[in-house]
């Protein structure tokens, strides 16, 4: 843990999925890292406030989902020998049905690549 996250200190470790969790605080943002059991780091979500996303992923909300409701569940998801990304929760209202709508950006030389999105 303190490989990863030098000058952190985790507040709380649980067990999710037989995965060691380390929950934290990263600057003023809640994190969460995970480790197999044998230690090893498989990854650290740090929740992101809306305010703090970057104006290019927003724009694409706004665009593709003109009338959508809110965003939730933003996190900026480092993970092992994989590009960094944000993961978002879009949530859209159609004809009284609500949707959540999972995205996930890469990023990759200042550019965001839109990767998938599940309903």
């Amino acid at each position: 843990f303190k490989e990863k996250n030098p000058s952190a200190k985790a507040s709380k470790w649980e067990m999710e999925d037989n995965q060691y969790v380390a929950i934290f605080k990263e600057d003023k943002a809640m994190a969460k890292s995970y480790f197999t059991s044998s230690g090893e780091w498989i990854k650290t979500m740090i929740e992101v406030e809306k305010e703090d996303l970057p104006t290019n992923i927003l724009r694409h909300v706004k665009k593709t989902y003109p009338s959508y409701s809110d965003i939730d569940n933003i996190y900026f998801l480092k993970q092992a020998e994989e590009k960094d990304s944000y993961i978002i929760d879009v949530i859209v209202q159609s004809h009284n049905i609500i949707s959540t709508i999972k995205y996930i950006f890469y990023l990759s030389t200042n550019m965001l690549i839109f990767l998938f999105k599940k309903t």
